[in-house]
């Protein structure tokens, strides 16, 4: 279990977890942090690799090694063998401790591993920026994005981790806190590698950053044809309309069958009693949300709409728009496309403010998302240009 408790010579944070995040925490300079894994992890996966492996080993000393000559007979060494592996990554975990000390010329990091002690120490000049991304992580029951911001170095080894969530609430403000905190650029993964923006520039209006110049609008991109995309102009508004669903048919037909073994397990297979129907019952009420779902994304389409004063998202159905969610043009800090994090991986487009995001056009072909980008861009340039 985490853990954040001050102290005279620096904070003590926990190692993170499911559920729980890590965050470097803003002060007076100079600022020493430290990591540590998680005590009750680490006690349990080493106390299961001994009953793993353990109980195994002692049954072949007490009975006798097995025939080796026979090779159906290693398979009981599969488990001690196992097991010793499991054993040194909870020790590991026991043992692990890094400190991350930050001042006004340099970043120190001592880190303890399970085969020894590593010291470093980097000029802060030497760091790039500090990076804002995220992370898809996937296991074996849940999948959830992680969102981080690093102090980033042009060796990757040496990138120090200040703040990682699973929630995005905090996220822009901590990025733009720790840039102004450390005195360094703001940097996003962009098409061609890292962007990065004056840590004071990062509370400004993008109509305000395209007129200082700052910020450029790629008009020979907007020639190009948006794959997956309808344009039409309603007065002084752009309206951009997708022209396919959001969900890929794979995608679509797995939340429609997943269900269906839930509801084959509580209702079709023989005494399974009470246990049986709850499961069924759970999984009639999931195929029903699902399939709803997914016959809208069919029948309906995702639209953006770009007018002088505000930015919507919202779709289009059989009944005519849904009133969706919109964001004041003066509120628009960032318009970019998500990215992953050292990968020219588009993801959406964003549409960030101070107070809220909108996205739009999840799983679009890159250059369809840089359209937008630019797009929204030339049309808030235009308005404030008095055109």
């Amino acid at each position: 279990m985490a853990h954040d408790t001050a102290r005279s010579s620096g904070i003590r944070i926990g190692h993170m977890g499911r559920g729980q995040y890590t965050e470097v925490p803003i002060g007076p300079l100079p600022m020493k942090v430290t990591r540590t894994g998680s005590l009750f992890g680490g006690l349990f996966i080493t106390g299961f690799a001994l009953l793993w492996g353990g109980l195994p080993t002692v049954g072949m000393i007490t009975n006798g090694l097995p025939d080796l000559g026979r090779p159906e007979n290693w398979l009981f060494f599969l488990f001690p063998t196992i097991a010793v592996g499991i054993f040194l990554f909870g020790l590991r975990m026991l043992r692990w401790r890094k400190t991350v000390t930050i001042d006004d010329l340099f970043v120190t990091v001592e880190e303890r591993g399970l085969t020894g002690s590593e010291t470093w120490q980097e000029p802060r000049t030497a760091y790039e920026g500090v990076l804002s991304h995220s992370r898809r992580v996937s296991t074996k029951n849940s999948s959830y994005t992680l969102h981080m911001v690093e102090l980033t170095h042009p060796d990757r080894r040496r990138n120090i981790n200040l703040y990682t969530s699973r929630s995005e609430r905090e996220w822009r403000a901590k990025w733009e806190d720790y840039a102004r905190w450390l005195k360094l650029p703001a940097l996003r993964q962009g098409a061609e590698g890292l962007v990065a923006r004056d840590a004071k520039d990062l509370d400004k209006p993008v109509a305000e950053l395209i007129r200082e110049g700052k910020l450029e609008v790629d008009y020979e991109l907007l020639q190009e044809p948006a794959e997956g995309l309808a344009v039409d102009i309603e007065g002084d508004t752009i309206v951009v309309t997708r022209t396919g669903p959001e969900l890929a048919w794979w995608a679509a037909l797995f939340m429609i069958g997943f269900p269906l073994i839930f509801v084959y397990v509580g209702f079709f297979l023989e005494d399974v009693g009470f246990v049986g129907w709850f499961l069924g019952g759970l999984g009639l009420l999931f195929e029903a949300a699902f399939l709803s779902a997914v016959v809208w994304d069919r029948i309906s389409r995702q639209r953006l709409r770009v007018g002088p004063r505000q930015v919507t998202v919202n779709a289009i159905g059989p009944k005519g728009e849904t009133k969706g969610k919109s964001m004041a043009v003066g509120e628009i800090e960032e318009v970019t496309v998500g990215r992953h994090k050292g990968k020219n991986s588009a993801v959406k487009l964003l549409i960030t403010g101070d107070r809220k995001r909108l996205s739009f056009g999840q799983r679009l072909p890159h250059a369809s998302l840089d359209f937008l980008e630019n797009l929204i861009l030339a049309k808030i340039a235009k308005h404030h240009d008095g055109q």
